[in-house]
């Protein structure tokens, strides 16, 4: 699944077993989007998370940890 957050800002879950949202769903704060599995060859269950910044990779510790991302920081402002 992946969400458009706007201003250039995507999250992409993946690995999941079943799919609550469809193509063009809004998706709302607390809402289920999808029930984790171990799709794609994983040996555990679990979830791919991952943030797109204008199109590129960012990494979530930095989100959560409330770090500064330098790379993200140049792209806001641009």
């Amino acid at each position: 699944i992946i969400i458009k957050h706007g201003n250039g800002f995507m999250s992409l879950y993946a690995h999941n077993e079943t799919l609550k949202k469809e193509i063009g769903d809004t998706v709302t704060l607390d809402e289920l989007i999808a029930t984790t599995g171990n799709s794609g060859g994983q040996q555990e269950t679990g979830v791919y998370f991952e943030i797109r910044v204008q199109g590129e990779a960012s990494n979530p510790i930095d989100w959560f940890a409330g770090k500064k991302n330098r790379r993200l920081d140049s792209k806001l402002k641009s």
